[in-house]
C-alpha cells in the first residue's frame, strides 16, 4: 500500500491517484487536515512547489498493519531553482488494505533552506 502511495499520488501529484489511503484517513503531523481529499490536496500543492521532486523510499520496516519509511527527498524549487535535498520519517497504519493513518518526522532545517525560508549557515546539531 505505501509503495503504491510513493508510485501513486506522491510522484504525479495528481488528487486522484490518492487510491490507497481511506476516506476517514488520520494525518497526525498537522501539516494537513485529516481526510483522504485534504492530504491529496495538499500533496497536489507540495509537487506543484518541486514539479521534479522524487520521494526514494531508502528504508522500509514493516510489522503487523503498522509500517515505517526513511524517505529521501531531492529535487529543484518551483520559482527560485533552489536544490532540496532533505529526508523524512513516516509511519503508516493499514487496515482493510487502505492506509488510514499517517504520523511523520522531517529534517526541516534543510527542508527549509532548500525553500529559502531558513539560512544555509544555520547547522543542525
Amino acid at each position: 500500500m505505501v509503495r503504491r502511495l510513493y508510485d501513486g499520488v506522491i510522484t504525479t501529484g495528481r488528487p486522484e491517484d490518492v487510491d490507497v489511503v481511506g476516506e476517514e484517513y488520520l494525518q497526525n503531523s498537522g501539516w494537513t487536515p485529516d481526510g483522504r481529499d485534504a492530504f491529496a490536496g495538499a500533496l497536489a500543492i507540495s509537487r506543484g512547489a518541486m514539479p521534479d521532486g522524487r520521494a526514494l523510499q531508502a528504508h522500509m520496516v514493516a510489522e503487523n498493519n503498522r509500517l515505517a519509511s526513511r524517505s529521501v527527498w531531492d529535487g529543484t524549487i518551483a520559482g527560485s531553482g533552489r536544490a532540496a535535498d532533505f529526508t523524512t520519517l513516516d509511519f503508516f497504519r493499514i487496515e482493510d488494505g487502505l492506509i488510514v493513518e499517517h504520523g511523520e518526522s522531517v529534517d526541516w532545517v534543510r527542508a527549509y533552506q532548500a525553500f529559502g525560508l531558513l539560512s544555509d549557515d544555520i547547522q543542525d546539531a
